[in-house]
């Protein structure tokens, strides 16, 4: 559905058993080594802002420990 109210556009409501159905699926078809080399070039940009985005939260978390 359509949200013009919201802090993304669009949204949908599924059930768990539905979307766990779904990922479990989606997760057998996957058939490569590494995600790097096989994303289209269209995703790269969103995927590697993605990565950034883990990495840097990896690393505060590492840098809360080590402060403890």
């Amino acid at each position: 559905m359509r949200t013009n109210w919201a802090d993304y556009l669009y949204r949908t409501v599924l059930s768990r058993e539905v979307v766990a159905a779904t990922m479990a699926k989606a997760i057998t078809l996957i058939n490569y080594e590494k995600v790097k080399p096989a994303a289209s070039a269209d995703r790269e940009l969103a995927y590697f802002s993605a990565w950034s985005t883990i990495m840097d939260l990896q690393d505060a978390q590492a840098n809360l420990r080590h402060e403890d």
